[in-house]
């Protein structure tokens, strides 16, 4: 069981996925002989909404791919150049629904914008889910609206990796999050950290995450003016991201799981 978003933001799951989680995994959690999820921060909310004994619930960290990595200043360039006409940019990576916060992000991009008066541009990459209409409405209003881009799914992993590792900082601010890989995939490329101080991320990003309110737009705003103009900030960012990140990996998810397989065969 990754999370069960779906109890408290039953709106961002289609109606029947919804239906069918909410009948069928309280029943499924009290029934398990063992219980995997993929942070404290999940395991704790089994516990608490369906009365799980937490005893037969073990946290399995997800992981990311280790082949995201650093570039080079020459390669960054060349991929600035390519996706913002040279300019600089903070990237998002993750679906686009309203538990992922994006319209909050917005308008958070748009105070910075107006504050700085920087040429700093935002990227988001991800499928469009459920929030249509609703990001338009925002979009129609801003005055930034031309410096933020739509990208939709990169399938190419190695674009995906030039531009995390190009850019300025991720910036993840989920309400509710069960892990959050995208974090992560921005630490392994060098990449700073902005991220929501709820939910999994901290514990996730520990001290390599700059935290701010995802439900208020201007410290969200803050924590993008600090990080742009705090190089030294930044760079203490990314040297701690990368030993954050090393401490998750699927081979580690894999051997727990293993593990807690043969639990139950051994019973």
């Amino acid at each position: 069981m990754h999370d069960i978003a779906y109890e408290h933001y039953p709106e961002t799951v289609p109606w029947l996925v919804r239906r069918y989680y909410k009948y069928y995994f309280p029943r499924f959690a009290r029934r398990a002989d063992r219980i995997a999820t993929v942070s404290i921060f999940s395991k704790n909310d089994i516990v608490k909404e369906y009365n799980v004994d937490p005893s037969k619930i073990k946290v399995v960290y997800n992981g990311c791919k280790e082949a995201y990595h650093p570039i080079d200043e020459t390669l960054k360039e060349s991929t600035r150049s390519k996706w913002t006409g040279g300019k600089s940019y903070f990237i998002y990576i993750g679906s686009i629904n309203p538990r992922k916060n994006i319209g909050n992000l917005l308008l958070a991009f748009e105070k910075y914008k107006t504050e700085t008066k920087s040429d700093t541009k935002l990227l988001l990459i991800g499928k469009k889910m459920f929030m249509g209409s609703e990001l338009d409405n925002i979009l129609q209003d801003l005055k930034s609206k031309n410096d933020i881009q739509f990208l939709g799914r990169v399938e190419d992993a190695t674009e995906v990796n030039n531009l995390i590792s190009a850019s300025i900082a991720m910036v993840y601010v989920s309400v509710f999050e069960g892990f959050g890989i995208p974090c992560l995939e921005a630490m392994r490329c060098g990449t700073a950290v902005i991220a929501s101080n709820t939910s999994s991320l901290p514990e996730v990003c520990g001290d390599a995450g700059f935290y701010v309110d995802p439900n208020s737009i201007d410290s969200i705003a803050d924590g993008m003016k600090k990080i742009a103009s705090d190089s030294g900030l930044r760079q203490v960012l990314i040297n701690k991201g990368m030993p954050q990140s090393q401490k998750f990996s699927w081979q580690k998810t894999s051997e727990l799981l293993w593990n807690l397989i043969e639990e139950c065969i051994k019973e």
